[in-house]
């Protein structure tokens, strides 16, 4: 079993998908988090942006961006936040969040579990 830190929720500042394409969020970050925690990394971090052009539950969601931590166990997870709590460490991340997110609105749970379920071909 793995242990994650969910999805944190976060506000971007410019539209998802323009951000991502214009400037990629994912490999300026994750090279900042490669290089600062080194061996302690997460075992995935995706960053899931949900749709804006959608209609109906999803305006009522205020959320544009869904990040997860997936480490091997809450050890492992507890390494990892340590090493990114750091002063230095704190501060060049909050630095690079800074020009994406809008950060006092993140919001983040751990998940003491996780299970998926998949249909096999056939079945309903």
């Amino acid at each position: 079993m793995t242990f994650s830190q969910l999805p944190s929720l976060h506000h971007t500042k410019v539209h998802p998908f323009a951000s991502r394409v214009q400037n990629p969020r994912d490999t300026k970050y994750v090279e900042l988090l490669k290089e600062i925690a080194v061996d302690h990394l997460p075992l995935t971090h995706p960053l899931l942006h949900r749709s804006h052009e959608r209609v109906g539950a999803q305006k009522n969601f205020t959320y544009d961006a869904i990040a997860e931590l997936v480490l091997p166990d809450e050890a492992s997870f507890q390494t990892f936040f340590g090493i990114i709590s750091e002063p230095d460490a704190a501060t060049r991340i909050a630095a690079r969040e800074e020009a994406c997110i809008v950060r006092g609105k993140v919001r983040a749970v751990v998940l003491c579990e996780t299970t998926s379920t998949t249909l096999e071909n056939g079945d309903s």
